[in-house]
């Protein structure tokens, strides 16, 4: 790949165009992966729902794939839509859901779309395009004044040996993406093309979003729930279309994993028995049961391994045991549900390599199925959780985003690791992740800042940790336990009505009469505690 000196983006030369009405590599197995798993159906949605345009705008999506935006357009949204694309999922999306999809190519000579559009969406399209100023002038002029454009696209600027596999493989799809572009290049296209009001962001998962309109905006965008749209849309196409079929598993995945993540737990509860039955119906196992999962990577083609198990295993999987542990589950009940979520995932991209591909989702949700694993050992206090910590390394996604810098995620993994170690009494293995309070301690005196629960969580622990070990300091953990004190009290007059901030203010006292008694400040220990009781 060659980057041009002038503007930045990204091409392959020479070129030959792939034909996208060809099959893709695997076949029918390559549909029932971006059915069941692949599709991004989160950014494709939260693109549209945050343009905020009323029911009975036009819609036109190019190179909508199966058309999952198209459809979330006609049903969740209400408008008039139309998608254009030759390629064979295109053709599964007008059979099973009855959509409005062409067959053909956006042309610029076509004068039926001209002026004609509120909304046109080309998600991950420009960079199959080997002209992609000529493409961008084309979906400018299908726009009518004031309309929007949204699209999405590779960040030729995660073309590094640091991004991980799964990001990577998509990202450069040698032979589809001729152009790629960087942030500044596809802003200066847009311009270029005619587009005003241009705004291109990075995002997560090694992309670049863009916005642009034809002219000044027509009215004010409307605000809606968001989260509750798509979760109703979900429920609304499972309940609209056949069970057990690769569609229906790939929505029943993404509503059970929506209900998890929001703490919705008696949806989860519900979610989670539809999607077990269809597993027992379909695949012949229960997946609370363990045995059909417990596999390791064999190297299956992506065609066998959609027969023995839904390709969306191991993320569900993993939502599942994080689900067990909000209900209450202890973490030796649900640390071999996330192993099986990891061997799942691990299957699942080993047979998306033999097809020259990978899945970044998949990716992300094995390491974090490793870090509970690794907290799952810190509960018992294991004594190789450093060890561990440092061998799984940071994320994906914040491999990708920091380059080289701060990675949130394994920082958070070592705090809550820590605090883990503490309350499993194995205090000379959490004073080898010691580091982790130093950090806590900077940021906390940091002007203005607010620390989260498990920052808060980590200087008790540290406190309490002083207060144990035998060469542990009591006015260090007093030093410890007053700046906990003033940051809790932050935490709650910056609104905080629960969690750490609140349900700490008892044990801080506690630990701190017990730190001045032990410094021999009787007089403040007793008033201390006098305080607590009071």
């Amino acid at each position: 790949m060659f980057r041009c000196s002038h503007c930045g983006c990204g091409f392959f030369h020479p070129y030959d165009s792939a034909d996208y009405r060809a099959e893709p590599s695997g076949g029918d197995a390559a549909l029932a992966f971006y059915l069941q798993q692949g599709a991004g159906l989160r950014g494709i949605t939260s693109n549209l729902i945050t343009l905020g345009r009323p029911a009975g705008s036009q819609y036109l999506e190019v190179g909508c794939g199966f058309g999952f935006g198209v459809d979330f357009a006609r049903r969740a949204l209400g408008w008039n839509v139309l998608g254009l694309d030759p390629s064979p999922f295109a053709q599964a999306g007008r059979s099973m859901l009855a959509l409005p999809i062409e067959s053909r190519y956006l042309t610029a000579d076509d004068a039926s779309l001209q002026n004609r559009f509120d909304v046109v969406m080309a998600s991950e399209v420009i960079e199959h395009v080997v002209s992609p100023l000529s493409f961008a002038r084309t979906l400018w002029a299908s726009l009518r004044d004031g309309g929007s454009l949204v699209l999405t696209t590779p960040d030729v600027d995660a073309v590094d040996p640091g991004t991980p596999a799964g990001l990577l493989v998509p990202l450069l799809s040698i032979g589809y993406h001729p152009v790629l572009q960087s942030q500044a290049s596809l802003a200066a296209l847009l311009r270029d093309a005619g587009f005003v009001d241009v705004a291109v962001r990075r995002t997560g998962g090694a992309s670049l979003e863009a916005r642009g309109r034809r002219g000044q905006a027509a009215s004010a965008a409307t605000v809606v729930d968001g989260d509750r749209l798509y979760r109703r849309y979900l429920d609304d196409v499972r309940a609209a279309i056949e069970r057990d079929g690769d569609l229906w598993l790939g929505f029943t995945a993404r509503a059970y994993r929506e209900a998890v993540n929001a703490g919705d737990l008696p949806a989860a509860d519900t979610i989670w028995k539809e999607f077990s039955a269809a597993c027992s119906r379909r695949f012949g196992f229960d997946p609370d049961a363990g045995a059909a999962q417990a596999r390791l990577p064999g190297g299956e083609t992506l065609e066998a391994l959609v027969k023995r198990e839904p390709l969306c295993l191991g993320p569900v999987l993993a939502h599942r045991a994080l689900h067990r542990l909000v209900a209450g589950a202890p973490r030796p009940a649900v640390e071999p549900v996330f192993m099986r979520a990891v061997a799942a995932c691990q299957r699942l991209r080993m047979a998306l390599q033999r097809i020259g591909t990978d899945d970044a989702d998949a990716e992300d949700i094995a390491w974090v199925a490793q870090a509970e694993i690794i907290l799952c050992a810190a509960a018992r206090g294991a004594r190789d959780v450093p060890e561990r910590i440092e061998a799984l390394g940071p994320s994906p996604a914040d491999a990708q985003a920091a380059r080289g810098g701060v990675h949130p995620r394994h920082a958070l993994l070592r705090r809550r690791a820590f605090v883990g170690l503490v309350n499993a009494a194995s205090l000379d293995e959490a004073g080898r992740l010691a580091g982790v309070v130093a950090e806590v301690e900077a940021h906390a005196t940091t002007p203005g800042a607010i620390l989260a629960d498990d920052e808060l969580d980590v200087l008790y622990c540290s406190a309490a940790r002083e207060l144990q070990v035998p060469k542990g300091s009591a006015a260090r953990a007093l030093d410890l336990l007053t700046l906990l004190d003033a940051a809790c009290a932050a935490a709650r007059q910056a609104g905080r009505t629960g969690g750490s901030a609140v349900t700490l203010v008892t044990p801080v006292r506690e630990a701190k009469a017990l730190a001045l008694k032990v410094l021999g400040r009787t007089e403040e220990a007793e008033r201390e505690r006098a305080a607590r009781q009071g």
